[in-house]
């Protein structure tokens, strides 16, 4: 199945953002004295960073993904792509870095996640459970930036935008859920250190894996989309 230009490059670039910071991270040799001589330590560096090491590469995944839904839309007016944009982000920002890195995202998956487990739910339970409510806020923000700023899609589909909706949900909760095992899978060091090599290769291929499903969801959703245009614009051409 062949995707359309703009379907294809909104479903990748917000891929290619995420892995391009990684590769920034390594090659910069960002850690965290860097980031504090910066000025920036109280903000982004503490306890969430140091348990969910790969968040910020997510946090630039759905900025990027904003930022490609709302850019894309040309079927809706430029102030509505705008406030999408504007709103998604703002959204999106606020929750994960407010009032310090983690925001409510963190926050609730931390909270969430532990208690399960001292309420008896086995480890992995209790990982998917604390992702499950990290990805509530998350998808929220992206969800807000396309209803207001993204395509309009097609109407009166009922049951089967509901089933796409939570095939997105599900995607993003994968996403969560996989970035968060990366003390586990060999990144404890950072950003306390640089990241290697080897690191920076684990960190670039768990996000690859993490996004990749959402990434294809998305690309096949925008080809929908782009395809009804299409039939509305041969329409009304057909009707002159």
């Amino acid at each position: 199945m062949t995707l359309p230009g703009r379907a294809l490059v909104t479903a990748l670039v917000p891929l290619a953002a995420a892995l391009a910071a990684v590769g920034i991270a390594a090659l910069a040799g960002l850690n965290q004295a860097r980031v504090e001589a910066a000025g920036f330590g109280g903000l982004f560096f503490g306890f969430f960073l140091d348990q969910f090491p790969l968040y910020p590469f997510a946090v630039i995944y759905g900025a990027a993904r904003i930022l490609a839904v709302t850019g894309e839309a040309l079927d809706r007016p430029v102030a509505l792509r705008l406030l999408g944009a504007a709103l998604g982000l703002g959204l999106l920002l606020g929750l994960s870095l407010y009032p310090t890195f983690g925001g409510l995202v963190l926050r609730l998956a931390f909270m969430v996640g532990g208690m399960s487990f001292l309420h008896g739910v086995p480890m992995p339970g209790a990982r998917a459970l604390g992702a499950f409510a990290a990805m509530l806020p998350f998808g929220a923000a992206l969800g807000l930036a396309g209803l207001v700023g993204g395509r309009k899609g097609r109407r009166g589909q009922g049951l089967r935008a509901l089933l796409r909706a939570l095939l997105r949900a599900a995607a993003l909760w994968w996403a969560l859920g996989l970035l968060g095992l990366g003390r586990t899978l060999g990144l404890a060091g950072w950003p306390q250190r640089s990241l290697d090599g080897r690191e920076a290769l684990i960190a670039a291929g768990l996000v690859l894996i993490a996004f990749l499903p959402h990434a294809i969801i998305m690309a096949r959703r925008e080809r929908r989309s782009e395809a009804a245009v299409e039939s509305v614009s041969r329409g009304r051409y057909s009707q002159r």
